[in-house]
């Protein structure tokens, strides 16, 4: 078989867009996570705003990576 459109590898090449949604969703909890323990300690308010951005990025990309490709 080719190594065309639809022979399983060009998965492995380059990541999906549900790939980063699972990222945007990792750095969101590491923000809440900074957030809420002190650690970051006078950054809290960035953290806070870093934990809504990407998880707003994260709802994105999760629900524009469910749809079918478009016909061309």
């Amino acid at each position: 078989m080719r190594d065309g459109i639809g022979s399983g590898k060009d998965i492995m090449r380059r990541p999906g867009l549900v790939y980063w949604s699972w990222v945007f969703l990792f750095l969101a909890l590491v923000a809440v996570v900074l957030a809420l323990s002190g650690i970051a300690g006078t950054a809290t308010g960035l953290s806070y705003v870093l934990f809504v951005l990407f998880f707003l990025a994260y709802l994105v990309s999760f629900f524009i990576g469910r749809r079918p490709p478009p016909i061309a």
